[in-house]
């Protein structure tokens, strides 16, 4: 694993071949990551990328607009809300409200069984909803993961998160070779079943990229 800033990936890697270079690629962790923006040509070898087939994780407050914007005005939105599988503006995220702690299982598949089989209830950092909701009707947009409210008393439930809501209160879903995960929120990442989460959500990018091969001719 290679990390490296922003800018650094603004002045190194827009030209760099990417495809050859990295199984995937994921941006983040940090709350409302999307004010930060990369140049166009480093969006560019993204797009390229991803556009091949390759794995692209995008995380918490990536596709990110404030609430005193009406317009998609800003760089993640602008460039990879529809690539995400992003719709419609509901500014559920804005200013952290009814944050949680808990994930819960919505499909089961190689994504929650490998390399660790996962509960149907995982504890994860805090985290809260985000901007805009899941276009559902999408045939390869799987949601894995949705978060929950953390006291689950009748009342608490009505008037909060319904837990197959998976258009509003996604926390990990997949789309093609693009994958989101909710965490971000804070700067810690002890849970240990969110990070075996995180794990299984990096194995199922990288077994469903189109991983392009590098052909070295050592011939004369």
């Amino acid at each position: 694993v290679e990390v490296i800033s922003a800018d650094t990936f603004n002045k190194a890697y827009a030209s760099k071949n990417i495809n050859t270079s990295y199984d995937m690629l994921i941006f983040g962790f940090q709350d409302s990551y999307g004010a930060a923006s990369l140049s166009d040509p480093a969006s560019d070898a993204i797009l390229n990328f991803t556009n091949t087939g390759q794995g692209l994780m995008l995380t918490h407050d990536t596709i990110f607009r404030p609430a005193q914007s009406s317009k998609p005005e800003l760089f993640w939105e602008t460039k990879f809300v529809d690539l995400a599988g992003q719709k419609n503006f509901t500014n559920m995220g804005y200013a952290a409200p009814r944050t949680s702690g808990q994930a819960v299982k919505q499909n089961a598949g190689v994504m929650t069984s490998y390399p660790f089989a996962l509960a149907d209830t995982v504890a994860i950092a805090t985290t809260h909803n985000q901007y805009f909701g899941l276009d559902l009707e999408q045939s390869d947009l799987i949601p894995w993961y949705n978060i929950r409210e953390n006291n689950l008393s009748s009342s608490n439930q009505a008037a909060g998160r319904t837990i197959g809501d998976a258009r509003n209160h996604y926390y990990m879903y997949t789309k093609g070779n693009v994958t989101y995960s909710g965490a971000g929120h804070t700067s810690s990442f002890n849970q240990q079943q969110e990070k075996e989460l995180f794990s299984n959500t990096m194995y199922r990018a990288f077994i469903g990229a189109n991983h392009k091969p590098l052909i070295k001719n050592i011939l004369p």
